[in-house]
């Protein structure tokens, strides 16, 4: 993630800093936003300006991909258009900007994740490119660690 971009796109980007503000008002993180369900709660369900409300909201997803914080998921076969969130929805910017975890704990080729399991949350360092077979390789690992325990 480059919190950097992340800051300036919250200070230049309205639909940006709306979005944030949104999610950083709830309780709970959030694994992925439905573009259509976020336009609905920041430009209202039966307003003329669903549409371009819908142009810019897709706009500021692109962008916030583009700063690391997720991946804009476009919908097919029925299913939404929706963006997946790679940090904690509740670590967005909010006036002040994301704070910056300590770089000294997280090795340079390595990137931090966080992730929620019902009632727990945690984190995990892992490469920034994640080959399948890696990817494999650790699923199978969690599976004994959980068989074991």
């Amino acid at each position: 993630m480059n919190t950097q971009m992340l800051n300036d796109l919250y200070s230049d980007n309205e639909t940006v800093r709306a979005v944030c503000n949104l999610l950083t008002a709830r309780k709970l993180n959030q694994r992925e936003s439905h573009l259509s369900r976020l336009n609905d709660l920041l430009v209202g369900k039966g307003s003329r300006e669903k549409e371009k409300g819908y142009g810019r909201l897709l706009v500021a997803a692109k962008a916030l991909e583009a700063a690391g914080a997720g991946v804009l998921i476009r919908g097919r076969r029925g299913k939404p258009t929706r963006f997946r969130w790679s940090i904690p929805t509740l670590s967005l910017p909010k006036g002040g900007g994301v704070e910056t975890a300590p770089t000294s704990t997280t090795p340079p080729s390595l990137v931090r994740r966080h992730f929620s399991i019902p009632l727990e949350a945690g984190e995990a360092f892992l490469p920034e490119r994640l080959t399948r077979p890696d990817a494999e390789r650790l699923q199978a690992f969690l599976k004994e660690y959980v068989a074991a325990a």
